[in-house]
């Protein structure tokens, strides 16, 4: 195995592929997570956009993802898995986090005609994140871009539960 990435990338191993990429603490809609947008006037999450470190933690993973496929076009995308606290439910309401969710599922998985602009083949959630969705279908309507992940099954339930 080569030393270092440009010994890599100059002989012809094939590079591993991104096969998955794991999320977890992201703690959408609090306003203590550097991945919620703030507005500057009131100290309060602001869920009509999205923060600028959200946007960039996604273009990064975007950049990783395209530089992984550029030698193969015909690579399968990678599979996001959602671990644990993507969501806030302690510090914020049901409405504020899963609009910031809905904020970050339309930068990874938008809902255009353009299926390439899409950075995963499916989304993986554990057991208790499918029952916080569950929760948040109950209190709030779940934003449509989810619906259309799960109706189209996109967004699966894995089998793991940290109980």
């Amino acid at each position: 195995m080569p030393d270092n990435a440009t010994e890599q990338m100059t002989d012809n191993t094939p590079k591993p592929r991104i096969k998955y990429v794991c999320i977890s603490d992201m703690h959408l809609g609090s306003k203590e997570s550097i991945l919620t947008c703030i507005d500057p006037y009131t100290g309060e999450p602001n869920s009509l956009y999205n923060s600028d470190v959200l946007v960039n933690l996604v273009e990064c993973l975007r950049n990783l993802i395209n530089i992984d496929s550029v030698n193969d076009k015909n690579a399968e995308k990678p599979t996001l898995i959602l671990m644990g606290d993507i969501l806030d439910m302690a510090l914020s309401t049901t409405e504020i986090s899963s609009a910031c969710f809905e904020g970050f599922i339309e930068l990874i998985m938008p809902q255009s005609s353009n299926k390439k602009s899409q950075m995963f083949k499916d989304i993986l959630i554990g057991f208790e994140f499918f029952r916080v969705l569950k929760l948040i279908g109950h209190k709030v309507d779940i934003p449509l871009t989810i619906k259309e992940l799960i109706r189209t099954e996109k967004l699966q339930l894995c089998g793991w539960s940290y109980n």
